[in-house]
């Protein structure tokens, strides 16, 4: 009991003894229950291994108002959404319109003095526990803050935290604040969770992880307690939120007369700070005082600092850190607390940065913020990023140290002088609105990212489904779900280490090392008395493994040192309210110049315009803010507009500010008053007081664009459409080792397939956008030209008119050369896919002598040697990456068949995943190196596919398949694919093989032709059987490469539409078989049989019918083999090609016509043999009535051109390389015709001698086919070939 003292109107004093009372207690009345209180949701702390929560993510901050409630205690609930305005109540502010929000549960109390007998008041205060007690007469409430509870779905419950779990344990109350004077309720709780087992690999894929502990943090602060007093709205209306990226909030009011969804019914407020402010006060989280995070205080001191300078001028009140040196005890879910957030752990969620703020959303001030910087994570990139960066340096696009000379990149006048003087192509205002799209994006609208069609053979014709169609475990589903993962986090500006990436555009070494006085450079190998020493040191990087632990610990400072700053500034970007710029790194007349740059102490010129990007710049030398981000700064704060006005005199022109105060102005009395924006005002303004000042013009897009625009993309670098497409590129060939790899992650295993899926086809499906920008200008071009959808033609008759010669391509003005750069990285998309699609496994070239035979050539991929020999070489824990490995060699020759390695693929990847005598990893789905096929098969559809289904446009269906170099001499794009598939199908001599290298690098000619394994088939789990339907896979057996990539062409190629480009419908007919019925046209075609089926080959099914030749089955190649199989067995004896390496030598080997041989010998140029010319005849004569030729001086065989050249190239291959084998191989022939002679005079009946003469002179290589059974193989490759009805 509390004893006090009361003094009545006697003189005698007497004491009051209260009741104790809970310490969360309140009086009711002290709570204001009338006034607008801010309400904001986030996480707290959570554990680094839960993958799934997001620890100090914010929610959604929302308008609300206090009331008690009976049963639910506290309850807030958000105010009508017509509140739009301060000081201005909704029109429907009845309570049934206030969405529930929040309830803290409680219990209320009302305290009495206690009566004696006589009613009087015994000075003991009593708690009133009267059943008739009206709640609302009690006069405390005692919170049970553990028990507090969201009512509202909000992005902590779905996007931050699990929503698949269960809650299994009572909250635990860690923090709660109640200043009634302050107008302050902070709450923190701690809650469990765990997970279904059924969900364990959204969890990390361990048991361990599927329980866990997160807090969450709820505050609610009076407005009034936030928001200045002398705020002004900024108005953001129209096309303004398309040229400087500011975050809004979006205010819609009902009309008049109540009715909503009318145009100008809708208005923003820019979200910024309030620039009255002497400055924006942020305080140090209790992390940042901890022992590991003074490294990153001295950081975060010194970047503010520089930040600082860098802002000045623009408006922005300085950046102050409060607390420098102590720590105070603010969470970054407290409203009042602008916070700097410090994670030293490295989370297992592997984000960089996030900065969120709130805002008061009746004017857009904005009244807190934070930014989280995950030191942990960004530490734990280091071996990742010192590895990318030696790989660039050893390739020499890092300039050494001791060599490095400044560029200069003060061309900024480049674009502007372009047009002066240039070439007219007579498409002016095509060009000109190529231009000003990319300067005038669209306002765009977060949306859900769609999903795509995708096709499925259904009774052997390939059909387009719709995403209803589909199941609800499709690849395109899921596909859409990744990508919808990535947007999100990029449109609520959290930064993953994924994001990030190390390029060499504009970069250079890390600062804070020395290279050359700490032993970073491999000169291992070099004789530092050699007179070229010096010219050869320090040109190689050490690997991260190879560095010491102290070289490890410097250069980890260095990068992270450098990614915390980079962070830091971008983040602090989206507080001060920037969105992302992702055409940063496009906007070339705004990067800084070199001068510019060493005012900020930087060597090298930043590659962007704006740190807002999601750029490849992560070494850049500079992280601050950009030209852009000054000028949108100076836009939102400063209300200024940077114009440019000519100089008398002068070439260039002098750049100026102007206030858009008096816009402001009427735009707060009205917004509707400028519907196209505040600078599209400006602009008539300027037209009319002063016409030749113009607006300076920034490029910007940002996260909604993503989808809709081919040029607006995360993490690209270049400055125009070809240097985006061809960066692209070169980052998928450069993230081989760090992607398909395990490179010392300890979680690497074959259900990862699905996620390297959708990375990769995500990754090709933005080099495959270009063909939509391509499409789009051929569309407009044909409309100009009066011409039909052209698939393409239209825009390459521009291309082949005015971009081929570079003297007139210089010249161009700006939109044309637009065109042309269109036109280009559609060129270099479309060879990309063919080269990835017809990428070579990794083979290596044997010679197995088995013990006392003799000598057989081989080819076999290196994963399937590993898997036959690496188990038994346990003390190799690490994959051969060359069939030289000196393990393998060793296992393989030491063994019975003695096998030697020749030669392997210089360019080959394989194909198929591997697995390394790993010590660390027990698992049976563990692999080391993820196999390339699924990359294959998504190049092959990113080729024919015609339609994105994600882009607003939809004009024209032209394909990449359709592009082509039209320059005479160059191959087109079908022709090249048809040649790939020529080559895997039926040996096609024309496409050029893979290059095959000796163990020193040198190129080696195989002994034989390497011809790819037509049965060698596709490992895909059983229990990823989306991914099997997806490409087109046998769902019950394996499915040969050939057979996938085939189907998927036809697949993805096909459409149904009159009209469809003649490239996308002739390499569909060629790839496939038809199947017969009436109207089949077989001009030149052929029907057959094979295993009791009926085809047939139309001259259309150009592929198939040369496998169908090759499999001996059409064009009379059946009769021929049922020659060879009803043969004597001497003369199948001697049909055997033993020692023979490939067809043409085999075919100079059946010549048996010495003369024609002679004369084959002595010519270096095929076609002389059979020209005359007026001093002498031709060295052959051509027999027109056998439609083949003979030697002119000596008649008697006659041979086809096609098999004498052969025979030629047959000599000219072998007379310099190997003069030893070509002479064997002509001595022998010799020897071989003298024998058959003696053999057929052998045969006394002349009927059979005739009949078995005939066998001999059968095309040699019907016999080569039939003799090395390669016929069969071809007859395999031939049932993988899709047939199709005759109008499919």
């Amino acid at each position: 009991m509390v004893s006090i003292a009361l003094y009545g109107c006697g003189a005698e004093e007497r004491s009051y003894d209260t009741l104790p009372r809970a310490q969360e207690q309140i009086a009711k009345n002290t709570l204001d229950t009338e006034s607008l209180w801010l309400y904001m949701p986030s996480t707290g702390a959570a554990p680094r291994y839960a993958i799934t929560q997001r620890g100090f993510f914010q929610g959604t901050p929302k308008l609300v108002k206090l009331r008690f409630d009976k049963t639910n205690g506290i309850v807030a609930e958000e105010v009508d959404r017509d509140t739009v305005e301060p000081g201005k109540d909704s029109r429907y502010a009845s309570v049934i319109n206030q969405a529930p929000v929040l309830k803290i549960p409680g219990t209320f109390q009302q305290y009495r003095c206690a009566e004696d007998n006589y009613d009087e008041c015994t000075n003991k205060e009593e708690l009133n526990e009267d059943a008739d007690l009206n709640w609302e007469e009690t006069t405390h409430f005692t919170p049970d803050y553990a028990g507090i509870k969201p009512l509202a779905v909000d992005r902590t419950d779905f996007a931050y935290s699990a929503y698949n779990v269960e809650e299994t344990a009572e909250p635990r109350l860690i923090h709660w604040e109640y200043d009634a004077e302050q107008g302050t309720i902070n709450v923190e709780v701690e809650r469990s969770f765990t997970a279904n087992i059924e969900d364990y690999g959204q969890f990390g894929d361990s048991l361990e992880n599927l329980s866990f502990k997160t807090r969450f943090f709820y505050s609610l602060v009076k407005l009034d307690k936030l928001a200045s007093s002398d705020y002004e709205t900024i108005q953001y209306p129209g096309r303004d939120v398309s040229r400087f990226g500011f975050f809004k909030d979006e205010k819609e009011q009902r009309s008049l007369t109540g009715q909503a969804g009318l145009q100008g019914q809708r208005f923003n407020y820019l979200n910024r700070f309030n620039p009255n402010k002497k400055s924006i006060d942020y305080y140090l989280s209790d992390s940042y005082f901890e022992k590991e995070g003074k490294f990153y205080r001295d950081i975060t001191l010194e970047t503010i600092e520089q930040m600082n300078k860098t802002l000045a001028g623009t408006g922005v009140p300085p950046i102050k850190i409060v607390n420098p040196t102590k720590k105070a005890g603010v969470h970054t879910g407290d409203l009042r607390y602008n916070v700097l957030n410090l994670i030293t752990d490295p989370a297992d969620n592997g984000l960089l940065g996030y900065g969120p703020s709130a805002t008061n959303p009746l004017t857009g001030e904005i009244v807190h913020a934070h930014v989280n910087q995950y030191a942990g994570v960004i530490r734990s990139t280091s071996r990742r990023m010192w590895n990318e960066l030696a790989k660039y340096y050893n390739r020499g696009e890092i300039e050494r140290p001791d060599s490095f000379v400044p560029e200069d990149n003060s061309d900024s006048d480049s674009s502007s002088s372009a047009d002066s003087g240039s070439t007219s192509t007579g498409f002016s205002g095509l060009e000109s609105s190529l231009v000003n799209n990319s300067l005038n994006l669209p306002p765009a609208t977060s949306q859900q990212v769609p999903v795509q069609h995708e096709p499925q053979f259904i009774n052997d014709v390939p059909r387009w489904l719709s995403p209803d169609e589909q199941d609800s475990k499709s690849f395109s589903k899921g596909v859409a779900n990744y990508q919808q993962k990535l947007n999100h986090m990029a449109e609520h500006n959290m930064y993953a280490a994924e994001f990030m990436w190390v390029s060499t555009k504009s970069k250079g070494l890390i600062k804070g090392i020395d290279y050359l006085a700490g032993g970073y450079f491999d000169n291992s190998g070099l004789d530092q008395s050699a007179p070229d020493y010096a010219d050869n040191a320090n040109k190689k990087l050490k690997k991260w493994d190879q560095l010491s632990q102290a070289q490890q610990q410097k250069a980890s400072d260095a990068i992270s040192a450098h990614m915390f700053k980079s962070t830091l500034v971008h983040e602090f970007g989206h507080n001060l309210g920037l969105r992302h710029n992702f055409m940063g790194s496009v906007d070339k007349d705004n990067f800084y110049h070199q001068d510019e740059a060493v005012k900020f102490g930087s060597e090298k010129v930043p590659a962007y315009s704006s740190i807002m990007d999601y750029g490849a710049t992560i070494f850049d030398e500079l992280p601050v803010y950009g030209k852009y981000d000054i000028a949108a700064l100076k836009f939102g704060y400063g209300r200024q507009v940077e114009v440019n006005q000519p100089s008398s005199g002068q070439e260039k022109t002098a750049s100026q500010f102007i206030s858009l105060r008096d816009i402001d102005e009427t735009l707060r009395h009205n917004h509707q008053a400028y519907p196209l924006g505040a600078l599209d005002q400006l602009k008539k303004n300027l037209a009319t007081t002063s016409p030749e000042t113009t607006v300076k013009n920034y490029i910007y897009c940002t996260d909604e664009h993503v989808e809709s625009t081919t040029t607006c993309n995360r993490f690209d670098e270049g400055t125009n459409i070809l240097e985006l497409t061809q960066f692209r590129i070169q980052k998928y060939w450069d993230n081989y080792d760090l992607v398909n790899r395990r490179d010392g992650k300890y979680k690497f295993y074959d259900y990862q397939l699905q996620d390297y899926t959708f990375g990769r086809w995500n990754q090709f499906n933005q080099i495959r956008k270009v063909v939509e920008d391509l499409g789009e200008i051929d569309y407009q071009l044909g409309q100009l030209r009066g011409a039909e959808d052209s698939y393409g033609q239209n825009v390459a008759n521009y291309y082949t008119d005015n971009c081929t010669r570079s003297s007139t391509r210089k010249n161009l003005p700006k939109g044309a050369q637009q065109v042309c750069d269109t036109f280009d990285a559609a060129l270099e998309a479309a060879n990309f896919f063919v080269k990835v699609m017809s990428t070579p496994d990794q083979v290596c070239e044997l010679e197995v002598t088995p013990s006392g035979q003799a000598p057989i050539n081989r080819f076999v991929a290196l994963s399937d040697l590993w898997s036959a020999y690496g188990p038994g070489i346990q003390h190799k824990t690490t994959l051969p990456t060359s069939c030289f490995d000196p393990d393998l060699v060793n296992a393989m020759s030491s063994g019975y068949d003695n096998i030697k390695v020749l030669s392997e693929t210089r360019d080959g990847r394989s194909h198929a995943n591997m697995r390394a005598n790993n010590p660390y990893q027990t698992s049976s789905n563990a692999i080391d190196l993820m196999g390339i096929w699924p990359d294959k098969l998504l190049a092959a559809q990113m080729l024919v596919k015609r339609s994105d289904h994600t882009l607003s446009r939809d004009k024209s269906n032209i394909a990449l398949l359709d592009v082509s170099d039209p320059r005479s001499g160059t191959q087109g794009t079908p022709q090249k694919v048809q040649a790939y598939l020529g080559h895997l199908g039926f040996g096609y001599d024309a496409y050029p093989a893979p290059i095959f290298v000796d163990q020193d690098g040198n190129t080696k000619k195989t002994i034989k032709p390497y011809r790819p394994d037509i049965k060698r088939a596709i490992d895909v789990p059983s229990y990823l059987s989306w991914l099997r339907y997806y490409f087109q896979m046998s769902q019950t057996t394996v499915t040969p490469t050939y057979s996938a990539l085939i189907h998927n062409l036809v697949a993805f190629g096909y459409a149904d539409e009159y009209g469809l480009s003649d490239s996308s419908k002739f390499l569909i007919d060629a790839i496939t078989l038809t199947r017969p019925g009436y109207g089949v046209d077989t001009e030149n075609g052929y029907e057959f049989s094979l295993k009791a089926r009926n085809y047939v080959v139309t001259r259309r099914n150009r592929l198939g019918f040369r496998m169908a030749e090759k499999a001996l089955l059409i064009n009379g190649k059946k009769e021929e083999l049922e020659k060879l199989e009803n043969a004597s067995s001497v003369t199948k004896q001697n049909l055997k090609t033993y020692g023979i390496r490939n067809l043409n030598d085999f075919t100079l080997f059946m010549l048996r016509d010495t003369e024609a041989v002679s004369l084959l010998k002595k010519t270096p140029y095929f076609e002389s043999l059979f020209r005359a010319s007026i001093f002498t005849p031709a060295k052959f004569s051509f027999d027109k009535e056998n439609d083949c030729y003979t030697p002119a001086s000596n008649s008697t065989r006659c041979h086809t051109k096609d098999n004498l050249l052969a025979a030629w190239n047959a000599i000219r291959s072998y007379k310099d390389d190997d003069p030893e084998y070509l002479e064997a191989l002509l001595t022998s022939a010799d020897s071989y015709a003298t024998g058959i002679d003696e053999a057929l005079n052998a045969i006394k009946d002349e009927e059979s001698r005739k009949k078995e003469a005939a066998v001999y002179d059968v095309d040699p290589e019907i016999i080569w086919l039939w003799s090395t059974r390669e016929y069969i193989q071809y007859r395999y490759a031939l049932e993988q070939l899709p047939v199709l009805q005759t109008y499919y």
